[in-house]
């Protein structure tokens, strides 16, 4: 060898004996070839993993648009849409979210709320106390409740109207005297 640096091609292997990765992954590609070659003849397009691995033993940086084109690997439109429905939120999906968190919140109520209606009607049920139609219309009370709820009711009522005609008589009276007062003036 004379000046350059030069490889010796007769001391190198055609490939890496002792890299694990590489036979593993030839032994599967052979396996598979050897099953689809039996059923249809086509062969199994490699998998993103293996094409990588290949690009770095070939020194090759990234794919080409070409490539990541004609990615059998590569994703729908549909499959990408439903992965960041969120981020493309293309159809108003947090609206639509929120729209159906709501719907499933007004259940889970109106479900509580006849849970406790039918508690309700079995304990007013064994209690005996009054009928459904008697609860709409308010307590039953006794005949000397509603006699002094009326009387307090009255005497808040009386109280209220003198408050005001103590108001309105010290307003007047007032007035009153200020007129007094400015036709003294005069």
């Amino acid at each position: 060898l004379q000046g350059g640096c030069t490889v010796d091609y007769s001391k190198v292997s055609d490939r890496h004996v002792d890299d694990k990765r590489f036979e593993r992954e030839s032994e599967h590609k052979r396996s598979l070839e050897t099953a689809n070659n039996a059923s249809s003849g086509q062969t199994a397009p490699p998998s993103a993993a293996y094409d990588a691995f290949i690009r770095m033993q070939l020194g090759q940086g990234d794919r080409t648009i070409a490539d990541k084109i004609n990615d059998p690997n590569r994703l729908t439109w549909d499959h990408f849409k439903k992965i960041n429905a969120e981020k493309l939120d293309l159809h108003g999906g947090e609206i639509k979210k929120m729209v159906e968190y709501r719907k499933q919140l007004d259940r889970d109520r109106e479900d509580r709320l006849k849970r406790s209606k039918s508690k309700q009607r079995k304990k007013d049920s064994s209690s005996g106390s009054p009928s459904e139609s008697e609860r709409s219309n308010g307590p039953s009370l006794s005949l000397d409740e509603k006699a002094k709820r009326k009387k307090k009711r009255k005497k808040r009522r009386d109280k209220k109207e003198e408050r005001k005609r103590v108001k309105n008589s010290s307003n007047d009276s007032g007035r009153i005297e200020t007129e007094k007062d400015n036709s003294r003036d005069k």
